[in-house]
């Protein structure tokens, strides 16, 4: 049973190649419209007949001979290819201006020869399609042009050109299927025999590969279990030392702070008291020198008495202040290097309790030394207390140590 064709779907480019068409033919401009057909020549000479027939049906709307010439070309163009819709149509016109233009007589023949008389006055498919561009729609326009009008049986030279045209392009299609098919055949039956080796062969190999990564595996968790350890103990150094850094960097700095004020009150006590003994002095060289006021002896005794005796005690309090600083400081060196010693001793001690227990009491013994305040009564007692402790806490485990 015949089957009637459906609408093709149109290549981008040609969707495009018709709406130049039809800026350029709307416009009226003579030089245009001779570019829109010479597009669709060159479209039509690729096999495209669909623009053949457009050209066919935009010739005829010029009205000249020379249009009518041109339409007639691209009807029998066409036909070659499957597209004979245009023929009749053709006749028709050239008929009714033969009157008008009688050198277009000459050419009826060539519609005829070419199966012009075969077709009726029916449907238009490229007028069609023309209307449906000017609605705005140009895929359906290029859909309905596209839409083939062969003749029911093949008349002339030309109808048997195209239909073989029609037929030899179909069977390259057909032959090109065809060819593809056979490869995608080839292809998967090669693909198939070499699963198939591949999984013989990589059954066996398979096995092997998993004993060497299971082996290469289990060498690599040893090996970074050691890392792992090797690392966690040059961390904890790390960490004592960075400790140990931090607290000597406090103690350095307090040592410097009570430096700098004891010396600086250290001078301005020297200073004071060199004044004091300058006011004793002065009022004394000034009476000799019968400078200033006359003063009697009792006055000059009691006046040089009470400002060398202030001026004597803001001294002292300075000095005192000085060496109290100066304590200080010397203090806070001496807790500076008992904390690195602290931690280099407990670097060199393996048994992780003893290490502990080493930490704990030299760091009770630094911070009550750090926070005591500084007494002649006590203090002496209190650190030979602490080493006494220390002695008999690292003397018990330190025997087992030193007779393994």
């Amino acid at each position: 049973m015949y089957e009637f064709p459906s609408l093709p779907a149109p290549d981008p480019r040609d969707v495009e190649l018709l709406t130049t068409v039809q800026q350029w033919w709307g416009q009226g401009v003579l030089q245009l419209q001779e570019n829109a057909l010479q597009l669709l020549r060159e479209r039509a000479e690729q096999g495209e007949g669909w623009a053949a027939a457009l050209g066919s049906w935009l010739a005829m709307q010029q009205g000249s001979p020379e249009g009518y010439e041109r339409s007639i070309d691209f009807a029998i163009q066409a036909a070659e290819y499957g597209f004979s819709g245009q023929l009749s149509m053709a006749l028709n016109n050239t008929i009714g201006m033969i009157g008008s233009y009688p050198q277009l007589a000459d050419r009826i023949s060539d519609l005829v020869n070419a199966g012009a008389w075969w077709g009726a006055p029916g449907f238009d498919p490229i007028g069609q399609g023309w209307n449906a561009l000017h609605s705005g729609q140009p895929q359906l326009a290029v859909q309905l042009m596209m839409l083939p009008t062969p003749l029911p049986l093949p008349v002339t030279d030309q109808q048997l050109s195209g239909m073989v045209h029609l037929a030899q392009a179909r069977i390259k299609e057909i032959n090109s299927l065809a060819d593809t098919a056979r490869q995608d055949g080839s292809n998967v039956a090669e693909a198939s025999a070499e699963a198939r080796d591949r999984l013989e062969s990589g059954s066996v190999t398979a096995l092997a590969t998993i004993e060497a990564a299971s082996t290469d595996a289990q060498a690599a968790i040893n090996q970074a279990l050691v890392d792992l350890e090797t690392r966690a103990r040059q961390a904890g150094l790390l960490v004592s030392s960075t400790t140990s850094e931090a607290t000597n960097v406090l103690y350095d700095a307090e040592a410097k702070r009570n430096t700098k004020e004891s010396r600086s009150s250290w001078r301005l006590g020297l200073g004071v008291l060199g004044l004091a003994a300058v006011v004793a002095v002065l009022p004394v060289v000034l009476h000799y020198l019968h400078v200033g006021p006359k003063y009697s002896s009792f006055e000059q005794i009691a006046l040089h008495l009470v400002s060398t005796a202030a001026l004597a005690s803001w001294a002292g309090v300075m000095l005192a202040r000085a060496r109290s600083r100066d304590q200080a400081a010397q203090r806070a060196h001496d807790l500076s290097t008992a904390m690195g010693t602290m931690i280099s001793y407990s670097s060199q001690i393996r048994d992780d309790a003893e290490r502990e227990r080493f930490m704990t009491v030299m760091g009770q013994m630094i911070l009550q030394a750090h926070l005591t305040t500084n007494s002649k009564g006590g203090g002496g007692d209190e650190s030979l207390a602490g080493m006494l402790a220390l002695m008999n806490m690292v003397k018990p485990t330190a025997l087992p140590a030193s007779s393994t």
